[in-house]
């Protein structure tokens, strides 16, 4: 009967062993798991992070861009009233406008801008 006890120990021993492997196993894919989580949980927090300050760069722009459309309807407007008082001489200045070099518009366009 020795003989078969030390088979069934020997057995255990084997069964034992297996056992411990997959608990080691296990443990690792826990810890896995964990950093995976928490890798999940930054990126969420860095993506909400990124749209927010997308968000609030489009608002900036868009008030930009408000901002120069009104300030182009002003200037028309103005420039429509000081052909219409200047007669004459506004036609003049308006042909000078449309003499200008594509330089000098784009610095006109810079100083609008700006």
């Amino acid at each position: 009967m020795q003989g078969a006890g030390r088979a069934a120990s020997a057995g255990f021993s084997v069964a034992n062993t297996k056992i411990a492997r997959y608990e080691d196993l296990i443990n690792r894919l826990k810890k896995l798991l964990d950093n995976e989580k928490k890798n999940l949980r930054l990126v969420k927090t860095m993506s909400a992070s990124e749209i927010d300050t997308r968000n609030h760069l489009e608002s900036i722009l868009r008030k930009c861009v408000t901002d120069v459309q009104d300030e182009i309807a002003r200037k028309r407007s103005q420039n429509t009233s000081n052909y219409y008082a200047k007669g004459r001489k506004g036609q003049s200045e308006l042909a000078e406008e449309k003499n200008l070099t594509q330089l000098e518009k784009e610095k006109i366009i810079e100083v609008l801008l700006s």
